[in-house]
C-alpha cells in the first residue's frame, strides 16, 4: 500500500470508487461484446441453411435440366454471401458465383463438420437431394464484414458508456467522499491557514458530532488559549513599537525629504549637463555648417580662377606635347576638388537636392572601390548584387552620404575586422510589411542592405541609433550625428530605414527607396566638351559683373580670347553706369554673380532685362544656401551656373542664352 501513503483521503476514495466501477463495467462490456458475436454468428449460420436450402431446393431441378447456373442467380441479391458453387458427386464445379467476379476457391470440404467458421467467413456445404438420392452439393461462403462494423459500433458504445459512467462515479464519488472527508479537510485548512497567517482568532466549523467533531472541539479550545497569550504578547509589543516609533518619525521624514531633495537636485543637473551638450554640440555643428558654406563660396571663387586658366592653358598646348597631359590630371584634380566641397555642403545640409535617374548597383560598385582604403585590409568586402535591378531617383551626392556613413559606420564596429556585406535587391511592399513598419508604403522599392559582423547592438541601443547627437563611440570619438544624417536623407527621398542586430552578431541597415520606371545607363559615355575654338563669339558685347578680381580678370580674358566684347565690373553700381554709358551700342548679354557687395545679382539682371527686353542673361553662384537665390532666376528663365564653371561649359550657356533672347524691337 506504499502507492497510496502520498493520496490524500480524498483522493483515496475517488481513486478506490473509480476503480471498482471501471472494472466491472469493463467486465460487463466484455462479456456482453462475446455474446453478441455469438449470437450474430448463429444467426448468419442460420441464415446461410435457410439459403442454402432454398438454392438445393431450386438446384435440384437445374441439375436435372443441365442449367444449375440458373439456380445461384438469385445469390446477388444477399450482400453478405461471397463466393457460392454447385459441386457434383465426382467434385466437378458445376456451376459457380463469387461476388467480385473472381475464381471461386472451395475448400475440402469436413464430412464430420459441414460448418467452418473462422475470423473472417463462414463456409457451408449442404446436399442437393432429388427424390431421396444426393446428386450434388452447394457451397455458400459468407463474410463477417457485417460483424466487424457491429463490433466497431459496440466499442464506440462502449467508450462512450464507460466516459458517461466515469463522470457519474466520479461526482458520486465526489460526493461520497466530501461527506467523509469534508470535516477532516476543513480542519486541515483551518490548521494550515493558522499555521501561515499566524492567526489564532479562527476556528473551526464543526459540522458532525461523531469522534471528528470531538476532535474539532479540542482543537477550538487549543486555539482560544493561544490566542488569549499571544494577544497579551502582542500588546507588550505593540506598546514598545509605539514608543520607538515616535522618537524616530521626525528623523525618518526629516531624511526622506533631505534624500528626495537631494535625488531631485543630481536628476535636474543631470538634465542640465545633458542639455547644455546638446546646446554645445547643436551649436559647433550650426558653426560647421555656416563655415562649410562660406569657405566653400571661397573655395569654388578660386577653383573658377584656376579652372578656367586650366582650360585656357589646355586650349592652348597641343596634345602631342607632355604638359598637356600634365595640366589635364590637374584639371581632373580641380574636379575632385569640386566634389569634396559638395560633399562637405551636404554633410552641412547646405547642398540643395539634385534628384536624377541613378542604378544602384553600378553607383555602389563605384563608391565602394572609392572607399576601399577607408575600410582597411582587414576588412572583406561581400557583393550580392540583383540583376536588372530597377532604377530609383535620388541625389547622387546624398547617397554617397548615405553609404559612405554606413561604412564608416561598419568599420568602427568591426575593429579586429571582418565582412562587410553589401546587398541590392527588388521588393514590392505589401500591406503586412506596413503593419509590421508604420514608416513604410506600399509599391515597389529598390533594398539596399549593408550589414557587418561586428560587436552588434543592444535593444536599447538600437532604439536610439536614429537619434541625433547619439552615439556609443565616447566623448571626442564621435558627433552622434552621422546615422541620423543618413535617416534624414533617407526621408528627403521617400524612402524607408531599418536596422537588425543582435549583440555581438553584427549588424545589417536595409535602405527601402522607391522604383521609377526610368531606364537608367550608367555605361552611357559622358557627352564630349566641344573645343573652345567651337564655341567662339561674333564679337558679341557682354556686361562682366564680378567682385572677385582674379576672377574677374580670368573671366575678361577667357571671354575675350573667344571674340566677345567684354565690360567688367565689380558693382552693382559699376554695371548700372556702364549699361547707362552703353545706350548707342547696348550689351548683348550679361554675365553677373548672384552675390555681390551692393546687392543681388538677380535684381540687377531683372532691373537691365526691363530695360533693354533683348538681353540675354547668365547668373553664376559660389553659395548652395538660401544667399544663392535659385528660385528668382528660374522662374525669370536666367540659367544659374554653379561656380565653378568649366570654360566650356560658360561659353556653350552664352551661346544659347543669345540664341534664346527674344529678337529686338
Amino acid at each position: 500500500m506504499g502507492f497510496f501513503d502520498y493520496f490524500s483521503i480524498k483522493r483515496k476514495l475517488n481513486l478506490i470508487t473509480m476503480l471498482t466501477s471501471s472494472v466491472a463495467l469493463i467486465l460487463a462490456c466484455t462479456v456482453f461484446l462475446a455474446y453478441d458475436r455469438y449470437t450474430y454468428k448463429q444467426s448468419v449460420h442460420r441464415e446461410l441453411e435457410t439459403l442454402a436450402d432454398v438454392v438445393a431446393a431450386s438446384t435440384g431441378s437445374a441439375l436435372a435440366s443441365a442449367t444449375p447456373g440458373d439456380a445461384l442467380a438469385t445469390l446477388k441479391t444477399q450482400s453478405n454471401v461471397l463466393s457460392a458453387a454447385v459441386i457434383s458427386p465426382d467434385g466437378h464445379i458445376l456451376a459457380s458465383y463469387h461476388r467480385d467476379d473472381e475464381e471461386v476457391s472451395i475448400p475440402e470440404p469436413d464430412l464430420e463438420q459441414l460448418f467452418q467458421l473462422d475470423d473472417h467467413s463462414i463456409t457451408l456445404f449442404h446436399p442437393v437431394i432429388l427424390d431421396d438420392e444426393q446428386i450434388g452439393v452447394v457451397f455458400l461462403e459468407a463474410d463477417l464484414a457485417k460483424q466487424q462494423q457491429r463490433d466497431n459500433r459496440f466499442v464506440a458504445i462502449v467508450i462512450v458508456i464507460l466516459c458517461g459512467s466515469f463522470i457519474i462515479v466520479y461526482g458520486v464519488a465526489s460526493g461520497v467522499q466530501r461527506i467523509i472527508s469534508g470535516p477532516i479537510l476543513q480542519l486541515t485548512g483551518v490548521a494550515r491557514r493558522i499555521s501561515h497567517n499566524r492567526d489564532y482568532s479562527v476556528r473551526a466549523v464543526k459540522t458532525t458530532e461523531d469522534e471528528v467533531g470531538i476532535l474539532i472541539d479540542g482543537f477550538n479550545d487549543m486555539l482560544t488559549d493561544i490566542q488569549e497569550r499571544d494577544a497579551a504578547l502582542q500588546q507588550a509589543n505593540d506598546e514598545l513599537e509605539q514608543r520607538v516609533e515616535e522618537r524616530t518619525r521626525d528623523l525618518i521624514e526629516a531624511n526622506e525629504q533631505l534624500r528626495r531633495e537631494v535625488a531631485e537636485r543630481q536628476r535636474t543637473e543631470a538634465i542640465l549637463r545633458e542639455r547644455e551638450e546638446q546646446l554645445r554640440r547643436a551649436q559647433k555643428m550650426e558653426a560647421i555648417g555656416r563655415l562649410a558654406g562660406g569657405v566653400a563660396h571661397d573655395f569654388n571663387n578660386q577653383l573658377a580662377i584656376i579652372q578656367g586658366y586650366m582650360d585656357l592653358a589646355l586650349d592652348d598646348v597641343s596634345k602631342d606635347f607632355r604638359i598637356h597631359q600634365y595640366l589635364t590630371q590637374a584639371r581632373k584634380a580641380i574636379d575632385k576638388s569640386t566634389a569634396l566641397i559638395d560633399q562637405l555642403l551636404v554633410f552641412s545640409s547646405k547642398q540643395p537636392m539634385d534628384k536624377r535617374p541613378l542604378e544602384m548597383n553600378h553607383h555602389v560598385i563605384d563608391l565602394q572601390k572609392m572607399m576601399s582604403r577607408l575600410l582597411g585590409e582587414d576588412i572583406e568586402v561581400t557583393l550580392d548584387l540583383q540583376e536588372d535591378l530597377w532604377g530609383v531617383k535620388a541625389d547622387p551626392a546624398n547617397i554617397d552620404q548615405v553609404i559612405s556613413n554606413l561604412f564608416v559606420n561598419a568599420r568602427d564596429a568591426m575593429p579586429s575586422g571582418g565582412v562587410l556585406s553589401i546587398k541590392t535587391r527588388k521588393v514590392e511592399i505589401d500591406e503586412a510589411f506596413c503593419l509590421q513598419w508604420p514608416e513604410a508604403r506600399k509599391g515597389n522599392f529598390i533594398q539596399l542592405s549593408i550589414g557587418d559582423t561586428g560587436v552588434g547592438m543592444t535593444e536599447d541601443v538600437r532604439a536610439q541609433v536614429f537619434e541625433p547627437f547619439f552615439s556609443t563611440k565616447g566623448p571626442g570619438k564621435g558627433t552622434g550625428l552621422g546615422l541620423s544624417v543618413v535617416y534624414g536623407i533617407v526621408q528627403a527621398h521617400d524612402g524607408l530605414i531599418r536596422v537588425e542586430s543582435e549583440l555581438n552578431e553584427g549588424s545589417t541597415f536595409s535602405i527601402y527607396l522607391p522604383a521609377v520606371n526610368i531606364l537608367v545607363d550608367d555605361d552611357e559615355p559622358q557627352p564630349q566638351r566641344l573645343p573652345l575654338d567651337q564655341l567662339r563669339g561674333n564679337g558679341e558685347r557682354v556686361l562682366l559683373v564680378e567682385d572677385e578680381p582674379d576672377l574677374m580678370e580670368m573671366t575678361r580674358r577667357a571671354l575675350v580670347g573667344q571674340g566677345y566684347k567684354v565690360e567688367a565690373c565689380g558693382t552693382i553700381a559699376e554695371a548700372n553706369t556702364a549699361f547707362g554709358h552703353s545706350e548707342s551700342e547696348g550689351f548683348d548679354v550679361i554675365l553677373s554673380d548672384v552675390v555681390l557687395p551692393d546687392g543681388r545679382g538677380p535684381d540687377l539682371v531683372i532691373g537691365l532685362v526691363e530695360k533693354q527686353p533683348d538681353l540675354a542673361a547668365v547668373l553664376v553662384t559660389g553659395y548652395t544656401d538660401k544667399r544663392g537665390d535659385r528660385a528668382r532666376p528660374r522662374e525669370a528663365g536666367v540659367e544659374l551656373l554653379k561656380k565653378p564653371v568649366p570654360m566650356a561649359v560658360l561659353l556653350e550657356q552664352l551661346r544659347d542664352a543669345l540664341e534664346r533672347r527674344p529678337a529686338a524691337m
